[in-house]
């Protein structure tokens, strides 16, 4: 994921809220149907699945908290990646940039 991407999830965070909900029961409903593969009975399978699983609150926290950290991250070390590298070599640097596509 871009850090374009990541940023911009930081003002979409309704829609993000929604995926994360669709991915976790996505993998809920994935360890509910092994346990009834695994013959045990609907209810005993749900609550199995949930115990495995664990705080699904807990888990869509650190996704937040994750894609802030490393969205900052990572466009701190891309700045300061321009910055050395212009302070190098300005005019390649220049030129360089002018030759790419950056995806935003």
């Amino acid at each position: 994921m871009s850090w374009f991407n990541r940023f911009s999830n930081l003002f979409r965070r309704g829609r993000v809220d929604v995926e994360l909900d669709e991915e976790l029961q996505f993998h809920l409903d994935a360890r509910t149907r092994d346990n009834l593969n695994a013959g045990m009975n609907a209810e005993a399978a749900k609550h199995d699945a949930r115990k495995r699983f664990g705080n699904a609150t807990l888990a869509k926290e650190r996704a937040h908290e994750m894609n802030i950290v490393v969205s900052i991250e990572t466009i701190g070390r891309d700045l300061r990646y321009a910055l050395r590298s212009l302070r190098k070599s300005p005019g390649f640097t220049m030129a360089w940039a002018r030759t790419q596509q950056f995806s935003l």
